[in-house]
């Protein structure tokens, strides 16, 4: 039992002589010990949430404030955009006179603006390369000697689990504002644009709440080592794109890229690659990082660059996918029936037609053990020499160019063979339904006021974050499983999305979100196909769906009539849009 001392008892032997004293000095003699104890913690907190009390001169003079307006098109009237919206970052200056944003800040961009951190110069700038996939782009000013007085960042080696960043903002007088971030996990992880899967930081940090903040770079040491892409304030979660892939994005726009420029690290000492090891000599392995059964390219989600894109200019060589769906091999039952005997593996669920994966002769129910000579476990990861376990899908999208080629070993009948796969950059007018439309109007069709459109993702999302559950059922399917609804490709998925009140289109006004078959019992793959028939002078339109009411007929003439009528009425400045 513990022994209970009373005040009123005497010292024991030995504990020495204590005069006695008030509360009130006591008190004062627990002053010093109180605000000693409130400074330390204070100073601890500063280290890390506060900005650095003198950043270097070099370090403000190496980013500049962006400004891009921008105005999307609106998906369910196609006929107009949405309100102009105006944001606001901090863009990295690179060599070449180059400024490094996301592409989020200047997708469908108006007018893009650069101004140094004082605000004592603005002027122009041009979106020179843009890849939404990966959400980067590169800009230039209108006069090359506005970045003259500036000095480039050079690129960060490889980051590892426990590296700690600094976010740079920019105060309103031009102080460099920089915010530690911890580095806690680096894995593949969605970005922005539906279906892309690339390499991404997770990571801590107390982010202030700055005007211009949009996007900002990351840094280790003064060099460049990623690009913020989403904050939680609550949870002070920062996604962040790695310098791994800005690393391959400015390889990419290089004309007659190579894989070696993909890899390779700039301002770090000749030899060293992004392949090799670690700045610790260890081999990492970031918690969170296994994801099981990914797709190596989701059906129906691939987002490559689109002709409307600056990404799409030749010499962009992107970030290619191998055209393969997989599942994981970790269930034992599973192994045993498709007889997989060793540790590692992936099967082979799906296979685009016509890509990289079904030309080099992989197919549905093979057993994919080896990408690039690097083996794969049973939940589709490899052994990064950097990071650790990651997904096989940067194995393709994060160390290869489009038009690379790459060694894979699969199991098939119990055999090994070997098959060699040219990775490609799939283009978005190669989709049934393309993931995005940046900077590129959609195209749509009015007959009689029956407002035809062409499925697309960008539309999907026009029904809010939540579109896979919001949006009409029959399209999210359609959308999501394309590759194994029209193998062929080749077309579109043509669909009613909304009526036009008009004398010509009586009882016929409350549908929407119809699938159309045919029109006058001819196959419709297309708008044009619809155009083609509603030119006719006489006679009627009938035109199916996929569900009730089955099929509407209109008036050929009176449909024609109704439109100039709709045109006038509700102000509308274009009634078709086939070749945005």
């Amino acid at each position: 039992a513990r022994e209970r001392r009373d005040l009123c008892d005497p010292a024991p032997p030995g504990a020495g002589y204590r005069p006695l004293r008030s509360p009130a000095r006591e008190r004062r003699d627990l002053l010093p010990t109180i605000v000693g104890l409130l400074a330390f913690l204070f100073a601890a907190v500063s280290a890390f949430a506060q900005p650095d009390s003198a950043p270097s001169q070099r370090e403000a003079r190496s980013v500049v404030r962006v400004q891009a307006t921008s105005q999307a098109w609106d998906f369910r009237r196609p006929w107009m955009k949405k309100p102009p919206l105006t944001r606001s970052a901090v863009g990295a200056v690179l060599a070449g006179g180059r400024v490094l944003v996301t592409a989020e800040l200047v997708s469908n961009q108006i007018v893009v603006e650069l101004e140094t951190p004082q605000g004592t110069e603005k002027i122009p700038g041009t979106v020179t390369a843009v890849d939404p996939e990966a959400n980067l782009a590169l800009i230039e000013p209108a006069d090359p000697a506005f970045l003259k007085s500036f000095t480039p960042l050079e690129l960060s080696g490889p980051n590892v689990v426990g590296d700690r960043l600094e976010v740079w903002q920019l105060e309103n007088e031009g102080t460099l504002l920089s915010t530690t971030a911890l580095l806690t996990n680096v894995a593949v992880q969605p970005y922005p644009m539906d279906g892309t899967l690339l390499l991404a930081y997770q990571l801590t940090s107390a982010i202030q709440n700055r005007e211009g903040s949009f996007t900002l770079p990351l840094t280790r040491n003064g060099k460049l080592a990623g690009f913020s892409m989403r904050f939680d304030p609550r949870t002070q979660n920062l996604q962040a794109i790695p310098i791994d892939i800005i690393r391959h994005f400015l390889a990419a726009a290089k004309p007659g890229a190579s894989p070696k420029d993909a890899r390779s690290l700039e301002g770090r000492p000749p030899g060293l690659t992004v392949l090799e090891k670690n700045r610790s000599g260890q081999e990492s392995d970031p918690p969170g990082s296994n994801r099981s059964g990914e797709d190596a390219d989701p059906p129906g989600n691939q987002a490559p660059a689109t002709s409307g894109d600056a990404a799409a200019k030749p010499g962009y060589r992107g970030f290619p996918k191998a055209g393969i769906t997989f599942a994981s091999t970790r269930d034992p039952m599973f192994r045993r029936h498709i007889g997989l005997d060793g540790k590692n593996g992936v099967y082979v669920t799906e296979v685009q037609p016509g890509g990289p994966a079904a030309t080099a002769d992989i197919r549905e129910g093979d057993i994919l053990l080896s990408l690039a000579g690097k083996s794969i476990d049973r939940d589709g990861n490899f052994q990064h020499p950097v990071h650790g376990k990651i997904s096989l899908i940067h194995l393709i999208t994060g160390e290869h160019l489009d038009g690379d080629k790459v060694a894979a070993e699969i199991l098939r009948d119990g055999k090994k063979q070997t098959r060699e796969l040219v990775v490609a950059v799939r283009p978005a007018s190669d989709f049934v339904s393309p993931p995005y439309m940046l900077d590129e109007p959609p195209r749509f069709l009015i007959v009689g006021g029956l407002l035809f459109q062409e499925l697309s993702r960008p539309y999907l999302r026009e029904f809010g974050n939540n579109w896979d559950k919001t949006a009409p059922a029959r399209l999210v399917y359609y959308d999501r499983y394309q590759t194994s609804v029209f193998p062929e490709g080749g077309r579109r998925v043509v669909f009613l999305s909304g009526v036009i009140p008009a004398k010509a289109n009586i009882g016929y006004q409350d549908l929407d979100a119809l699938v159309v078959t045919k029109i006058n019992g001819k196959e419709v793959r297309k708008l044009e196909d619809i155009a083609g028939a509603a030119k006719r002078d006489e006679g009627f339109l009938r035109i199916d769906f996929e569900d009730a009411p089955g099929f509407v007929v209109l008036d050929a003439r009176e449909a024609r009539e109704a439109n100039a009528e709709i045109q006038a009425g509700y102000r509308i400045p274009i009634m078709e849009r086939l070749n945005p």
